[in-house]
């Protein structure tokens, strides 16, 4: 279930009422960062010591950030905590996954290129199948 389907986005507390009601097995909230240090880039993934499955959080960062680290083109950062509202608030395993920061040139030229958005989308949903077996 995807919570836009528009640039009309949901509140944070919108999003995690949804992912109940759709009795979601997963959250997962993807973003593409900014920053004003240009230098700061790669992939990055969140998830809160708040979250009722944390566990199950941070195993399913794990085999995000396993399948990520086989890219060329973009580093990965690995595993952060944060208490983002929707990663402490929804009562599934909840993950925020940074794709890479648009103020860094090489994120940059990784993200906008369509080939790299096919092979990150294979691999997020290569370990979405992992983490749901």
């Amino acid at each position: 279930i995807l919570t836009r389907a528009n640039d009309e986005g949901l509140t944070l507390r919108e999003r995690t009422i949804m992912s109940v009601k759709s009795a979601a097995r997963m959250y997962l909230y993807l973003h593409i960062n900014s920053h004003t240090d240009n230098l700061k880039s790669g992939i990055e993934c969140f998830v809160s010591g708040k979250n009722i499955d944390f566990e199950k959080s941070r195993r399913f960062g794990d085999n995000l950030l396993n399948e990520l680290e086989t890219l060329e083109g973009i580093r990965v950062n690995g595993i952060h905590t944060s208490d983002f509202y929707v990663l402490s608030h929804c009562s599934i395993p909840a993950i925020a996954l940074e794709l890479g920061y648009l103020t860094s040139s090489a994120d940059y030229a990784f993200i906008s290129n369509d080939e790299n958005q096919e092979l990150v989308a294979e691999r997020i949903i290569t370990a979405i199948k992992k983490h749901l077996e």
